[in-house]
């Protein structure tokens, strides 16, 4: 598993803005990193905050609830869904976290990314 040291927002440019970094190393899981596309479309920059304090149901809260199956599982693991979104938004998502590791054993962190599309933008038939 690479290190979060690993991770590199200008070695992955074009996904840098739909990623996010969680931080494991110490208390409960917080956002290291929520890229600008997701600040965006959340409202708000998340960076720092807990996971616990992201707002049920929406895209970055939903691109995290599979963390203890990558935990448990500790490979990358991917979702894709229908939702909706606080306020009846209606989306089509998919999300994606890795495990990441600093000593090559213990997950440490997960580096993820998530986009979506609102359900409007879809062209019918």
């Amino acid at each position: 598993m690479p290190a979060i040291a690993d991770v590199s927002g200008e070695a992955m440019a074009d996904m840098w803005d739909c990623s996010f970094l969680v931080d494991l190393r110490e208390g409960a899981p917080r956002l290291m990193h929520f890229g600008a596309w997701h600040a965006e479309f959340y409202g708000k920059d998340m960076t720092g905050a807990l996971l616990a304090d992201l707002t049920q149901d929406t895209l970055a809260e939903r691109s995290v609830r599979y963390l203890d199956e990558v935990l448990r599982r500790r490979v990358p693991i991917t979702y894709g869904a229908a939702a909706d979104e606080p306020g009846g938004r209606g989306i089509l998502y998919r999300s994606i976290m890795m495990p990441l590791s600093e000593d090559g054993d213990a997950v440490s962190g997960i580096l993820g990314g998530a986009n979506c599309k609102l359900v409007d933008d879809q062209a019918d038939g």
